[in-house]
């Protein structure tokens, strides 16, 4: 019988603590991070493996957590309720029952919840030993709870996925990486654009980073001495690409130190530039880009000749390239060089015709289409249908584009303007 105040007081604020516990540990165990705690566990981490055992079955764990908040919100109410019938009458009970809901709100629910999803990790880590004790003590009364629950749900024709670790999908995870924060490390920025740009790499064919036919420098094996000394200072790739007099009659690729040395020894002769040569490995446009970083790894190349369905030569793709598709803006000069992108008064950026519209997309944050073309010359043709006689102007998908000029039949050079900076 509870007749004195202290004695009650006592009893009712044991219970709103037990209450806050189950509530709280719910948050916690619920929201730890669960790959977190996977790689925890697997250097070894006994309180991570127990937790990771736990929480792989959920339905057994929210049944030990939710028996224990129900009897203890049950009882609170009952001791409640008898207590102030016994010591104040009938008359209170309305508005101890309004009461008693207040503070079980806040300092059993809200509180508690809110303090373990803050420190979820920490805490799900501290009761997790107390819950496998929890789990062995229930077990009985969590089995007959499953199976009710396990009845009703295949009556509703419902059923619940035993996988407790889903995989997360690409998007999902390029999702994680942008929010996280990489302590102890400057610059966080740039190393989570590279983390995302190793997973765009899944979703990329090499017609994505290649560089175009019509961009391509080869060196014709048969030019002067001069002129191929010419050619090589002004390449700006580790790999040089000679061939007969085209792109269709490559023949070899060689190493710029290998000719450098050949220069440098002064014995720069037909001969001696095809005893350094390397055969040419040649790729079908549309190859995922990270089976071809893997060709490349296993076949000890840094180059490989693309081409169309009918072996025509469409590009060439460089590890550099690959590379410079992982970590960005470090390479961006190689594709656009800095200082190149500079905004006039009206918002209008100066370009040519031959940058990769990643590159724009990537240096401005812009949402030019990618599905197409590489290239803004590409774009601009593909939008036109054509290849205007002159300078034109076109407004589409939230850009104004200007074309300057022409050489040959690309787009040389053009201006574009973003009209509305929320355009996704």
């Amino acid at each position: 019988m509870i007749t004195t105040w202290p004695i009650a007081i006592l009893i009712i604020t044991c219970l709103l603590v037990l209450s806050a516990f189950f509530s709280g540990s719910e948050t916690a165990l619920m929201s730890a991070n669960r790959y977190k705690i996977a790689h925890q566990a697997k250097k070894g981490d006994t309180k991570a493996k127990r937790l990771e055992s736990m929480v792989s079955r959920p339905q057994d764990l929210l049944s030990v957590i939710l028996i224990g908040n129900t009897f203890t919100n049950m009882l609170l109410s009952a001791v409640v309720t008898t207590w102030v019938s016994r010591s104040m009458g009938d008359q209170w009970l309305l508005p101890a029952t309004i009461g008693l809901t207040f503070i079980v709100l806040v300092c059993s629910e809200l509180l508690p919840k809110t303090i373990a999803a803050y420190y979820a990790d920490g805490l799900s880590r501290g009761i997790s030993g107390l819950f496998v004790l929890l789990l062995r003590l229930f077990k009985p009364i969590v089995v007959v709870v499953n199976t009710l629950v396990a009845w009703v749900l295949r009556f509703l024709g419902l059923s619940l996925d035993s996988q407790s670790f889903k995989r997360l999908s690409r998007e999902e995870l390029k999702g994680l990486i942008e929010s996280i924060e990489l302590s102890n490390i400057k610059h966080q920025d740039a190393y989570q654009q590279m983390l995302l740009g190793v997973l765009d790499l899944a979703g990329l064919t090499v017609n994505d980073v290649m560089v175009p036919r019509a961009d391509m420098q080869t060196i014709d094996i048969r030019a002067s001495q001069d002129r191929i000394i010419e050619l090589v200072i002004s390449q700006r790739r580790h790999h040089l690409i000679f061939s007969n007099g085209g792109y269709e009659s490559i023949i070899g690729i060689a190493q710029m130190s290998s000719i450098l040395e050949l220069i440098y020894h002064d014995n720069l002769t037909q001969a001696s530039i095809k005893s350094v040569l390397k055969p040419v490995h040649y790729v079908p446009e549309g190859t995922i880009l990270t089976d071809q970083l893997r060709r490349f790894q296993e076949d000890k190349i840094h180059l490989a000749v693309v081409v169309d369905e009918y072996g025509v030569v469409s590009g060439a793709v460089n590890i550099e390239d690959i590379i410079e598709e992982i970590i960005g803006d470090f390479a961006m000069n190689q594709s656009i060089p800095n200082g190149s992108l500079k905004q006039s008064k009206d918002g209008r950026y100066d370009m040519y015709g031959s940058w990769g519209i990643r590159d724009v997309n990537r240096a401005l944050g812009w949402q030019l289409t990618e599905s197409g073309p590489n290239t803004l010359s590409g774009l601009v043709i593909e939008y036109l249908e054509c290849i205007p006689e002159g300078p034109v102007a076109y407004r589409a998908h939230g850009y104004e584009v200007e074309v300057l000029s022409f050489r040959g039949n690309r787009v040389h050079k053009l201006n574009i303007k973003r009209l509305d900076e929320d355009v996704g």
